[in-house]
């Protein structure tokens, strides 16, 4: 998760149509309109997530609230073995059934259902029945999960409440993009990649060579200086940008 994702929604007049009251037709268009923008925005946030490969569609029926159904979705959604088993292809009902236990959410195990479905299809294979496995095959609960895209269908049956969350898998790449490194600053982000920044002024490059001595000493001590960490240095010290 991230704080850094955000959308912002100005308005100044220079577009030229005016939306008088809450009531008019024009309301209603652009309402329409900018709440189409936001989903799609929010979709393309998840599938643009680093070593994405697949993108799934939560759909939690049959909740007691809202508030429920907005647990359970998000402890499966948020789940690292439900999102991993997603990145294997494996129908691993069991991890999910197991995110809903430790959710928030009001659940009954004998009363859930869980099922796949092609994106936005009714057509759902169904793995999980009143919290027994229902006699589909594997193969094909396995084809179900195989697209980049697919839809997971939990019912919980205890209400009439539902939500919908978009989620995604967890890879390989994900970790390697974000494991960093500590003996290249260069891989870390943050902090660090801005003072290394080298921004073209002599302060600033006098803080970037400061700042990475800094970090080298509080994490490596005296060790060798990585080839990669001089590199980034010398150019801390020319004012070199990235």
């Amino acid at each position: 998760m991230s704080t850094n994702d955000t959308v912002l929604v100005l308005a100044n007049g220079l577009s030229g149509p005016r939306v008088q009251t809450p009531k008019s037709r024009d309301f209603a268009v652009f309402q329409a309109a900018l709440s189409h923008v936001c989903l799609e925005l929010a979709k393309m946030i998840v599938r643009d997530g680093e070593g994405v490969s697949r993108f799934v569609t939560i759909r939690v029926t049959g909740a007691k609230s809202f508030a429920d159904a907005d647990a359970a979705a998000r402890a499966v959604a948020n789940s690292a073995l439900v999102k991993t088993s997603w990145c294997g292809g494996d129908p691993n009902w069991g991890r999910i059934i197991d995110a809903l236990g430790y959710s928030a959410a009001t659940v009954v195990e004998n009363k859930v259902d869980i099922g796949y479905s092609a994106p936005g299809s009714r057509k759902i294979l169904w793995s999980l029945e009143r919290g027994q496995p229902t006699k589909a095959r594997f193969r094909n609960l396995c084809a179900a999960v195989a697209p980049k895209e697919f839809d997971l269908h939990i019912h919980l049956n205890l209400g009439q409440t539902s939500a919908l969350l978009y989620a995604a898998d967890l890879t390989e790449e994900y970790i390697q993009f974000n494991k960093g490194d500590v003996s290249d600053p260069g891989s870390l982000g943050g902090e660090i990649l801005a003072q290394l920044g080298c921004q073209n002024s002599a302060s600033k490059a006098e803080q970037a060579k400061q700042g990475a001595e800094e970090y080298r000493l509080s994490f490596l001590g005296n060790q060798p200086k990585h080839p990669l960490y001089r590199s980034a240095e010398a150019r801390a010290a020319r004012g070199e940008q990235e």
